[in-house]
């Protein structure tokens, strides 16, 4: 059986031992005369190659920081659309409850020369106050 082994197995020559020796030696003194060879580089692609990483990584966050701006200006607008109807309806109701407030004094004025009216100024004077108190507080 070991004879069996020993066929198998491939015969290495001492000149095939000495010349891959050499190939080796070579590449390795070839790497190490590229490394030291190599030209240096100038204070101007050190500083760039140390800041090509963070700068990319600042591109990346500006992009991100304009895609939420444009997100933000657009609900801002919607926003102020909405909050632009808001104070038209606000100022319609506004001016429903003062048209009402003006027809109760003049009711209660008419009213108050027979003698019943005072009761109904005070009150609508009084919802008046308050409508303004809501609307522009004095806080």
């Amino acid at each position: 059986m070991n004879e069996e082994r020993d066929e198998a197995l491939p015969i290495l020559s001492r000149d095939s031992v000495e010349f891959s020796a050499a190939l080796l030696i070579g590449a390795a003194i070839g790497l190490i005369t590229a490394r030291a060879l190599r030209p240096e580089r100038t204070p101007r692609e050190r500083i760039q190659r140390r800041i090509k990483g963070p700068a990319k990584s600042v591109r990346r966050r500006g992009r991100d920081v304009r895609d939420s701006a444009r997100d933000v200006r657009e609900s801002a607008g919607d926003a102020v659309r909405k909050s632009g109807r808001l104070g038209g309806e606000l100022r319609d109701l506004g001016a429903e409850f003062v048209r009402a407030t003006r027809e109760e004094i003049d009711t209660a004025r008419h009213s108050g020369a027979e003698g019943r009216g005072a009761k109904g100024i005070g009150a609508a004077l009084d919802a008046l106050r308050a409508f303004r108190a809501r609307i522009s507080p004095r806080d």
